[in-house]
């Protein structure tokens, strides 16, 4: 009796100790669960809003950059400007998605500021591109260099102009402004801008 004592003894051991072991088991694959549903659910919905944000806002630097390029024509800078909708929509669908979340209060202070922030340069940003969508030019680049051809006349002008009156005599240069240079350039310049 004491061997069968014994190997009770050691079964009810090993049955206690499988017992344990499973009880940890199935703890953990419920903990487990808790965690990849909280996951599924809360996390990577936050995530991947905050990167169509990141994203979207990325892109709108992209077009505010190219716009801003001298040497393009009206036409590739409307072609870009006529991308930024489909940019602040998918920026719009982050910005609702991530609101869904649950976020912690340091979260929830976090994108508050952000939001503030957010709306104020986006509505910064809107007077910009409203700007840019008036300039109807090609080759920005040119007309300011022509532009600064003319003030450099101009500046030539005026000195030789000081010139004649500090030394007192007669100016020869021109005095009718149509006919300058930048009176040339202005006469034969034309665009469909509209002035702001």
């Amino acid at each position: 009796m004491k061997m069968f004592a014994k190997l009770l003894s050691a079964f009810v051991v090993v049955a206690l100790m499988c017992a344990l072991v499973g009880a940890v088991g199935i703890f953990g694959i419920n903990s487990t669960a808790v965690n990849l549903h909280h996951v599924a659910e809360d996390t990577l919905p936050a995530t991947q809003a905050l990167g169509w944000i990141a994203e979207g806002m990325t892109a709108l630097k992209s077009i505010e950059r190219t716009v801003m390029i001298s040497d393009i024509t009206d036409r590739e800078r409307k072609d870009v400007l006529s991308r930024r909708g489909d940019v602040l929509e998918k920026i719009t669908q982050g910005i609702s998605g991530y609101e869904k979340s649950v976020k912690t209060e340091a979260q929830q202070t976090l994108w508050l500021k952000f939001t503030g922030l957010y709306s104020r340069w986006h509505h910064s940003q809107d007077q910009l591109f409203h700007a840019i969508e008036t300039v109807n030019l090609d080759n920005l680049g040119e007309l300011g260099l022509n532009l600064a051809r003319k003030k450099m006349d101009h500046v030539k002008w005026v000195a030789a102009l000081g010139d004649a009156v500090y030394s007192q005599t007669p100016f020869t240069g021109q005095l009718d402004p149509a006919q300058c240079g930048f009176g040339h350039w202005l006469a034969d310049f034309s665009t469909n801008s509209v002035k702001l």
